[in-house]
């Protein structure tokens, strides 16, 4: 008898379980989606995280079955799969269209930023005679820097592409296809690669011109000094107009010096 009333409460606790998975559906109408969709924000993985985890959650009720045997216990649930099947492809295609609206947005974006890279490389070009070194040698620095997190970014982009189609997105006819954004990164790299080399043969002729700019600055501000110290407006009888036009003259040498 006791073993009875142990399979009976098994059964019972079995059924009450499954019960409650249908019951967990009633959050699908109680969801706010814009407190979700500002959650999430702009990080790509955690969208992908919950779509998987909505294609997989569709395994409750994505069945042609009506009703769950629990021994005696019958648990009919056709009244409300319909409706849930229905509610759950809606917000399925809620999150997917707006996951597709908000990768396509960053995926331009993306798009833009590398190309502008790739644009403003172009018009570098290293000459040791040009007073704008250094901004070459910066331009390539920073874009070198940036190279393995737009590896990064475009390896999610791709991800998130592929899930779309996995998940069926009607995709639409601006979108921006990550073959695309692998063309434009293609040549920047490139780009990036032949300027760095040219960088690295001048590098010896860099040095030295930094050097000789370096020694022939020191030279000016030794200059400056030993001018203001015979020049300096601290005599008494020295007119205030001649003062400020001495402090005037220096203030612009000085800037020059700092400018060059």
């Amino acid at each position: 008898l006791w073993k009875a009333y142990e399979t009976i409460d098994k059964y019972v606790s079995d059924a009450e379980t499954y019960t409650n998975t249908w019951l967990r559906y009633q959050a699908l109408w109680d969801i706010d989606a814009g407190k979700i969709f500002g959650k999430l924000g702009d990080n790509i993985e955690t969208w992908q995280q919950l779509l998987n985890e909505i294609r997989q959650g569709r395994s409750t009720f994505d069945n042609s079955g009506t009703e769950s045997h629990f021994g005696a216990i019958v648990v009919d649930y056709r009244s409300v799969q319909a409706k849930v099947n229905n509610k759950y492809d809606s917000w399925h295609r809620e999150v997917l269209n707006k996951f597709g609206s908000r990768l396509m947005e960053n995926m331009k974006q993306f798009h833009q930023t590398i190309s502008n890279a790739r644009v403003q490389l172009e018009g570098q070009n290293v000459d040791i005679h040009a007073t704008d070194v250094t901004a070459f040698v910066t331009e390539i620095q920073e874009v070198k820097k940036q190279v393995a997190q737009w590896q990064e970014e475009i390896d999610k982009y791709r991800s998130g592409q592929k899930l779309l189609d996995r998940q069926r997105y009607h995709f639409p006819p601006e979108w921006l296809w990550v073959d695309q954004i692998e063309g434009e990164w293609s040549a920047l790299k490139q780009i990036l690669n032949r300027k760095n080399k040219s960088m690295e043969e001048e590098i010896p002729s860099l040095k030295a011109k930094i050097l000789a700019e370096e020694d022939s600055n020191e030279e000016k501000i030794r200059d400056l000094e030993d001018n203001w110290s015979i020049q300096r407006p601290d005599r008494g009888d020295i007119a205030p107009s001649k003062a400020i036009e001495i402090l005037s003259n220096y203030h612009q040498r000085l800037t020059k010096i700092k400018t060059e």
